[in-house]
Protein backbone atom coordinates (compact mmCIF):
# COMPACT_ATOMS: atom_id res chain seq x y z
CA UNK A 1 0.00 0.00 0.00
CA UNK A 2 1.81 3.66 -0.87
CA UNK A 3 2.15 5.61 1.78
CA UNK A 4 0.10 8.84 2.52
CA UNK A 5 2.12 11.97 2.09
CA UNK A 6 1.94 14.43 4.78
CA UNK A 7 0.12 17.85 4.02
CA UNK A 8 0.19 20.65 5.91
CA UNK A 9 -3.46 21.30 5.30
CA UNK A 10 -4.12 20.10 9.31
CA UNK A 11 -1.25 21.35 11.17
CA UNK A 12 -3.01 23.60 12.67
CA UNK A 13 -5.79 21.45 14.06
CA UNK A 14 -3.96 20.08 17.02
CA UNK A 15 -0.74 21.36 18.56
CA UNK A 16 2.39 19.48 18.73
CA UNK A 17 2.77 19.92 21.83
CA UNK A 18 1.28 19.54 25.32
CA UNK A 19 1.54 21.43 28.34
CA UNK A 20 1.39 19.93 32.03
CA UNK A 21 0.62 23.15 34.20
CA UNK A 22 2.93 23.77 37.93
CA UNK A 23 2.22 26.22 40.34
CA UNK A 24 -1.34 26.31 41.45
CA UNK A 25 -0.90 26.23 45.13
CA UNK A 26 2.07 28.83 45.06
CA UNK A 27 0.07 31.29 43.19
CA UNK A 28 -2.90 30.62 45.33
CA UNK A 29 -0.61 31.64 48.87
CA UNK A 30 0.42 34.74 46.94
CA UNK A 31 -3.15 35.87 46.71
CA UNK A 32 -3.58 35.18 50.49
CA UNK A 33 -0.42 36.99 50.75
CA UNK A 34 1.16 34.57 52.12
CA UNK A 35 4.10 34.91 50.34
CA UNK A 36 6.07 37.74 48.99
CA UNK A 37 6.62 37.66 44.89
CA UNK A 38 10.61 36.76 45.68
CA UNK A 39 9.25 33.49 47.63
CA UNK A 40 7.10 32.43 45.23
CA UNK A 41 9.80 32.78 42.43
CA UNK A 42 12.02 30.19 44.39
CA UNK A 43 9.39 27.73 45.12
CA UNK A 44 8.94 27.89 41.34
CA UNK A 45 12.43 27.69 40.76
CA UNK A 46 12.77 24.55 43.72
CA UNK A 47 9.72 22.88 41.42
CA UNK A 48 11.10 23.10 38.35
CA UNK A 49 14.61 21.85 39.49
CA UNK A 50 12.92 18.83 40.94
CA UNK A 51 11.13 18.16 38.16
CA UNK A 52 13.96 18.26 35.74
CA UNK A 53 16.66 16.01 38.23
CA UNK A 54 13.44 13.40 39.55
CA UNK A 55 10.96 13.17 36.55
CA UNK A 56 7.45 14.47 36.07
CA UNK A 57 5.14 13.93 39.46
CA UNK A 58 2.39 11.55 39.06
CA UNK A 59 -0.03 12.23 41.75
CA UNK A 60 -3.03 11.72 43.22
CA UNK A 61 -5.51 14.88 42.84
CA UNK A 62 -5.96 16.66 46.33
CA UNK A 63 -9.54 16.93 45.24
CA UNK A 64 -10.91 14.15 43.29
CA UNK A 65 -13.52 14.75 40.19
CA UNK A 66 -16.89 12.85 40.65
CA UNK A 67 -19.17 10.83 38.24
CA UNK A 68 -21.84 10.58 40.20
CA UNK A 69 -25.64 9.52 38.18
CA UNK A 70 -28.38 7.35 39.29
CA UNK A 71 -27.33 7.56 43.32
CA UNK A 72 -24.14 6.35 42.06
CA UNK A 73 -20.77 8.31 43.57
CA UNK A 74 -17.01 7.22 41.83
CA UNK A 75 -14.69 9.28 43.28
CA UNK A 76 -11.45 9.47 40.39
CA UNK A 77 -9.05 9.35 42.57
CA UNK A 78 -6.08 7.64 40.97
CA UNK A 79 -2.74 9.13 40.46
CA UNK A 80 -2.13 10.86 37.04
CA UNK A 81 -0.84 14.16 35.40
CA UNK A 82 -2.63 16.62 33.10
CA UNK A 83 -1.70 18.39 30.16
CA UNK A 84 -3.84 20.72 28.15
CA UNK A 85 -3.10 21.52 23.94
CA UNK A 86 -3.90 25.18 24.74
CA UNK A 87 -1.98 27.88 22.21
CA UNK A 88 -0.09 29.42 24.89
CA UNK A 89 -1.17 33.00 23.90
CA UNK A 90 -5.26 31.38 25.36
CA UNK A 91 -2.96 29.99 28.54
CA UNK A 92 -3.66 32.86 30.92
CA UNK A 93 -7.44 31.68 31.72
CA UNK A 94 -6.39 28.08 32.54
CA UNK A 95 -2.50 29.50 34.25
CA UNK A 96 -4.66 31.45 36.83
CA UNK A 97 -6.13 28.02 37.79
CA UNK A 98 -3.57 25.66 37.91
CA UNK A 99 -0.22 27.56 38.00
CA UNK A 100 2.29 29.85 36.07
CA UNK A 101 4.40 27.16 35.27
CA UNK A 102 4.33 25.18 32.30
CA UNK A 103 6.42 22.31 30.68
CA UNK A 104 5.74 21.53 27.36
CA UNK A 105 6.37 17.96 26.08
CA UNK A 106 5.95 16.23 22.77
CA UNK A 107 2.50 14.30 21.81
CA UNK A 108 4.19 10.97 21.13
CA UNK A 109 6.13 11.45 24.72
CA UNK A 110 2.58 11.33 26.39
CA UNK A 111 1.01 8.36 24.08
CA UNK A 112 3.98 6.23 25.14
CA UNK A 113 3.42 6.65 28.42
CA UNK A 114 -0.35 5.72 28.14
CA UNK A 115 -1.65 9.03 27.41
CA UNK A 116 -4.98 9.81 25.97
CA UNK A 117 -7.35 12.67 25.46
CA UNK A 118 -10.26 12.85 28.02
CA UNK A 119 -13.38 12.06 26.35
CA UNK A 120 -15.92 15.21 27.76
CA UNK A 121 -19.36 14.57 28.09
CA UNK A 122 -22.84 15.89 29.05
CA UNK A 123 -22.75 16.97 32.92
CA UNK A 124 -26.01 16.58 33.31
CA UNK A 125 -27.84 13.51 34.78
CA UNK A 126 -29.80 13.13 31.89
CA UNK A 127 -26.67 12.24 29.47
CA UNK A 128 -26.73 8.62 27.79
CA UNK A 129 -22.24 8.81 28.15
CA UNK A 130 -22.66 9.52 31.64
CA UNK A 131 -25.37 7.25 33.10
CA UNK A 132 -23.58 3.93 30.62
CA UNK A 133 -19.60 4.39 32.24
CA UNK A 134 -21.64 4.53 35.87
CA UNK A 135 -23.84 1.99 35.15
CA UNK A 136 -20.60 -0.26 33.80
CA UNK A 137 -18.30 0.30 36.61
CA UNK A 138 -21.22 -0.06 39.06
CA UNK A 139 -21.80 -3.65 37.47
CA UNK A 140 -18.73 -4.58 37.77
CA UNK A 141 -18.25 -3.45 41.29
CA UNK A 142 -20.97 -5.52 42.78
CA UNK A 143 -19.42 -8.84 41.25
CA UNK A 144 -16.86 -8.63 44.00
CA UNK A 145 -20.54 -8.93 46.65
CA UNK A 146 -20.57 -11.90 48.74
CA UNK A 147 -21.88 -13.86 45.77
CA UNK A 148 -20.70 -13.18 42.65
CA UNK A 149 -21.24 -14.62 39.37
CA UNK A 150 -20.54 -18.56 39.01
CA UNK A 151 -17.09 -19.25 37.22
CA UNK A 152 -15.60 -16.11 37.76
CA UNK A 153 -11.96 -15.97 40.10
CA UNK A 154 -11.72 -13.21 42.70
CA UNK A 155 -8.48 -12.03 40.96
CA UNK A 156 -10.28 -11.83 37.43
CA UNK A 157 -13.09 -9.51 39.10
CA UNK A 158 -10.69 -7.48 40.99
CA UNK A 159 -9.06 -6.95 37.49
CA UNK A 160 -11.82 -6.02 35.89
CA UNK A 161 -12.89 -3.11 38.04
CA UNK A 162 -9.30 -1.75 38.24
CA UNK A 163 -10.05 -1.64 34.30
CA UNK A 164 -12.93 -0.12 34.42
CA UNK A 165 -11.96 2.53 37.02
CA UNK A 166 -8.89 3.27 34.82
CA UNK A 167 -10.98 4.06 32.00
CA UNK A 168 -13.56 6.43 33.57
CA UNK A 169 -10.31 8.59 34.59
CA UNK A 170 -10.49 9.74 30.73
CA UNK A 171 -13.71 11.14 30.77
CA UNK A 172 -14.79 14.15 32.08
CA UNK A 173 -18.14 16.65 31.53
CA UNK A 174 -18.37 19.55 29.64
CA UNK A 175 -18.64 22.33 32.52
CA UNK A 176 -18.37 22.16 36.24
CA UNK A 177 -21.61 20.48 37.24
CA UNK A 178 -24.30 23.74 38.64
CA UNK A 179 -24.26 23.20 42.60
CA UNK A 180 -28.36 22.67 44.01
CA UNK A 181 -28.62 25.06 46.43
CA UNK A 182 -31.45 24.33 49.30
CA UNK A 183 -34.35 26.34 48.40
CA UNK A 184 -34.70 29.30 50.88
CA UNK A 185 -37.89 29.37 53.25
CA UNK A 186 -40.72 31.44 51.83
CA UNK A 187 -41.61 34.85 54.01
CA UNK A 188 -44.97 35.22 55.18
CA UNK A 189 -45.75 38.52 54.26
CA UNK A 190 -49.13 40.74 53.93
CA UNK A 191 -49.86 41.63 50.39
CA UNK A 192 -49.10 44.65 49.18
CA UNK A 193 -51.27 46.32 46.63
CA UNK A 194 -49.52 48.23 44.14
CA UNK A 195 -51.63 51.20 41.51
CA UNK A 196 -51.58 49.99 38.07
CA UNK A 197 -49.52 51.31 35.88
CA UNK A 198 -49.35 51.76 32.13
CA UNK A 199 -47.61 48.62 30.22
CA UNK A 200 -44.74 50.45 27.97
CA UNK A 201 -44.41 48.70 24.62
CA UNK A 202 -41.71 46.36 24.26
CA UNK A 203 -38.71 47.54 22.57
CA UNK A 204 -37.76 45.29 19.78
CA UNK A 205 -34.62 43.40 19.96
CA UNK A 206 -32.15 42.71 16.82
CA UNK A 207 -32.13 39.53 15.70
CA UNK A 208 -29.06 37.97 18.00
CA UNK A 209 -27.72 33.94 18.05
CA UNK A 210 -27.13 32.42 21.76
CA UNK A 211 -24.40 29.60 21.01
CA UNK A 212 -24.91 28.25 24.87
CA UNK A 213 -22.41 29.03 27.27
CA UNK A 214 -19.06 28.91 27.55
CA UNK A 215 -17.65 24.98 28.29
CA UNK A 216 -14.75 25.91 30.44
CA UNK A 217 -13.32 22.45 31.04
CA UNK A 218 -14.06 21.69 27.55
CA UNK A 219 -12.08 24.33 26.51
CA UNK A 220 -9.25 23.18 28.31
CA UNK A 221 -8.36 20.14 25.31
CA UNK A 222 -7.05 17.67 28.23
CA UNK A 223 -4.91 15.16 28.12
CA UNK A 224 -3.65 12.51 31.01
CA UNK A 225 -1.45 9.93 31.78
CA UNK A 226 -2.78 7.87 34.50
CA UNK A 227 -1.16 5.54 36.37
CA UNK A 228 -1.27 1.66 35.16
CA UNK A 229 1.06 -0.89 35.48
CA UNK A 230 4.29 -0.56 33.51
CA UNK A 231 7.39 -0.53 34.74
CA UNK A 232 8.41 3.11 33.49
CA UNK A 233 6.39 4.36 36.16
CA UNK A 234 9.36 5.01 38.43
CA UNK A 235 9.73 5.02 42.25
CA UNK A 236 9.88 8.65 43.47
CA UNK A 237 13.48 9.72 45.30
CA UNK A 238 12.20 12.15 47.37
CA UNK A 239 8.57 9.99 48.39
CA UNK A 240 6.51 12.63 47.91
CA UNK A 241 4.45 11.56 44.87
CA UNK A 242 2.73 7.71 44.03
CA UNK A 243 5.57 7.78 40.73
CA UNK A 244 7.48 9.53 38.47
CA UNK A 245 8.10 9.84 34.54
CA UNK A 246 11.70 10.32 33.35
CA UNK A 247 12.14 12.48 30.14
CA UNK A 248 14.78 14.40 28.08
CA UNK A 249 15.33 17.57 27.52
CA UNK A 250 15.29 18.66 23.99
CA UNK A 251 13.72 15.78 22.19
CA UNK A 252 10.89 15.17 25.00
CA UNK A 253 11.02 18.16 26.80
CA UNK A 254 10.55 21.36 24.48
CA UNK A 255 9.61 24.20 26.28
CA UNK A 256 9.55 26.11 29.53
CA UNK A 257 6.42 28.71 30.38
CA UNK A 258 7.49 30.70 33.04
CA UNK A 259 5.87 33.02 35.29
CA UNK A 260 8.10 36.61 34.42
CA UNK A 261 11.07 37.71 32.63
CA UNK A 262 12.41 37.84 36.55
CA UNK A 263 12.41 33.56 36.96
CA UNK A 264 13.65 33.57 33.25
CA UNK A 265 16.76 35.32 34.46
CA UNK A 266 16.87 33.17 37.93
CA UNK A 267 16.79 29.94 35.67
CA UNK A 268 19.65 30.87 33.35
CA UNK A 269 21.71 32.23 36.44
CA UNK A 270 21.17 29.00 38.51
CA UNK A 271 24.29 26.28 37.24
CA UNK A 272 22.24 22.99 37.96
CA UNK A 273 19.14 24.21 35.20
CA UNK A 274 21.70 25.96 33.07
CA UNK A 275 23.73 22.84 32.87
CA UNK A 276 20.97 20.55 32.20
CA UNK A 277 19.10 23.03 29.94
CA UNK A 278 22.43 23.88 27.93
CA UNK A 279 23.50 20.13 27.33
CA UNK A 280 20.15 19.10 25.43
CA UNK A 281 20.51 17.99 22.25
CA UNK A 282 18.06 20.37 20.95
CA UNK A 283 17.76 23.93 22.87
CA UNK A 284 14.62 23.92 24.95
CA UNK A 285 12.36 27.02 24.70
CA UNK A 286 12.62 29.28 27.68
CA UNK A 287 9.66 31.76 28.13
CA UNK A 288 7.65 33.76 30.16
CA UNK A 289 4.25 34.97 30.39
CA UNK A 290 5.62 38.68 29.66
CA UNK A 291 6.89 37.40 26.09
CA UNK A 292 3.75 36.11 24.74
CA UNK A 293 2.19 38.08 22.16
CA UNK A 294 5.33 40.36 21.55
CA UNK A 295 5.95 38.11 18.67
Amino acid sequence: MPKLKQTANFSDIHKRQLFHWVGGNIDADLRARKLTASDVREKYLTYLKDDLQNGLPIKSPKVPEKLACDGVEIPLNLPMACFTEWSLSESRPHSSRYGRMALGFSKPWIIKHGGQPVTYFNHTQKGLFLKTMVALYDFVRRLKEPTPVPGLKATEIEAAIKRALYLLHFAKPFAAPLERRAPKPKLLRPPIRKPARAKRPAALRPATRYFGPVLEFLEEREWRIVRHNKPYFAKDPVGLFDSRLRFDLGSELFTLMLPDNELVKMVWSDKFLRNRLLKAPVPVSVLSFQDIGTF
